[in-house]
């Protein structure tokens, strides 16, 4: 028979954190979420455990210590790991006669960490529990493509991407509105691109007889109430060409950085004798400035303080057939500004980025920002038939306990 020295132990359950502190201990659960501080009998069984030295103990004890730490899963056990697990987290009050004071704080089951990605049809709504923190990247979508007949027109700026953490801070579930820009549409002899929808939406592309600019990209948002407190920019629509073969490019949405907070669109690709719509921009307290219009033949619009793109001016005369119309300017915090239409033969400028957007509001405490990658697209001019439509946004979010709904 064995003595009290002799005790054969079974092993440490996996993903238990142990710290001694003198002759007692504290165990954390991982898989479990549970804590416990062990002293007398208990202590000197789990230091054996670990391979030290055996408790001082009677085998009746030594084996009603193994029983408890084995009801808490911070023993191995012979029954199967989910039992432990299930069974541990149903225990409801725990009584020890070992030593062993234990805090039950089981997971629910909506606690694991899960991804939630929009758009998805029929849902708009992101709903965050109290306390959660959530990792998020928002991608604004990318402006349309201009048309050309001797060249391709200028390609769509590609939308702005704003990546990092936000808390809810108050004490109950939050209710989040997602918004995911959709691309520019491209522009085509004739007639403008679409301008893309979103938040605020994007400029339309400037029409002409001649060949025309793309529509800005819609900037994808997250509102709390009818409040933006996250925008990522869409891009700037490509310009139109005609007997050119300049680059007539729309602005470029801003990556976030974790040196700043927000960040203005890009600006327009001017064309030859215009100038590119400028991008919209955003302080860091929050106020927004629409980009100012493209100056050109046909000048185009300024973009919006309050989100919307500027519309792309059209081309300098109905007769002239090689007058070129301007991108459209993106959507974002403060829209890009459009770009200006062109006289004959001339390249008509890209309109510009709408700005990036992150601070708190309310109930939800913004952390830090990440540098972000991954931006959408725009689509690519045309050299006859139409430019390509720019990409769609996304918004992607990290976080326990996070879902959508409608």
């Amino acid at each position: 028979m064995k003595g009290p020295e002799e005790h054969e132990l079974p092993q440490p359950a996996e993903g238990v954190i142990a710290r001694s502190f003198g002759d007692e201990y504290v165990l954390y659960g991982q898989d479990t979420n549970r804590a416990a501080s062990l002293t007398g009998v208990s202590a000197q069984v789990w230091r054996a455990a670990e391979g030290g030295a055996p408790p001082h103990a009677s085998p009746e004890e030594v084996s009603v210590a193994v029983e408890e730490l084995t009801k808490l899963g911070f023993l191995q056990t012979a029954i199967s790991r989910r039992t432990v697990l299930i069974g541990a987290a149903s225990a409801g009050a725990f009584v020890s006669v070992t030593g062993i004071e234990a805090i039950f704080a089981p997971l629910p089951a909506a606690a694991a960490s899960s991804t939630v990605t929009f758009p998805v049809s029929g849902k708009t709504t992101l709903n965050v529990p109290a306390g959660v923190s959530v990792t998020f990247t928002l991608a604004g979508a990318g402006g349309g493509g201009g048309s050309g007949n001797t060249a391709a027109g200028g390609t769509g700026g590609s939308g702005g991407v704003i990546t990092g953490t936000f808390k809810n801070t108050s004490g109950s579930s939050v209710a989040l509105k997602v918004i995911c820009g959709t691309g520019g549409g491209g522009g085509k002899s004739g007639t403008g691109g679409t301008a893309g929808t979103g938040f605020g939406g994007g400029g339309a592309g400037g029409s002409s007889p001649g060949e025309s600019g793309g529509g800005g990209g819609g900037g994808t948002a997250i509102e709390i109430g009818t409040t933006a407190f996250i925008v990522a920019g869409g891009g700037g629509g490509g310009g139109g060409t005609g007997e050119t073969s300049a680059a007539l490019t729309g602005g470029a949405g801003l990556l976030s950085k974790a040196s700043s907070l927000n960040g203005n669109g890009g600006t327009g690709g001017a064309g030859t004798g215009t100038s590119g719509g400028g991008g919209g921009t955003t302080t860091l307290a929050g106020a927004s400035t629409g980009g100012v219009a493209g100056v050109g033949t046909t000048n185009g619009s300024a973009g919006g303080a309050l989100a919307t793109g500027g519309v792309g001016g059209a081309g300098a005369a109905p007769t002239t057939t090689n007058a070129n119309g301007g991108g459209g300017g993106g959507g974002g915090a403060a829209g890009g500004g459009g770009g200006p239409g062109s006289a004959e033969n001339l390249a008509a400028g890209g309109g510009g980025a709408g700005s990036n957007l992150a601070i708190s509001s309310g109930v939800i405490t913004m952390g830090t920002l990440g540098t972000a990658s991954g931006a959408v697209s725009g689509g690519a001019g045309s050299n006859g038939g139409t430019g390509s439509p720019g990409g769609a946004g996304s918004a992607t979010f990290i976080g326990p306990g996070i879902t959508q709904s409608t």
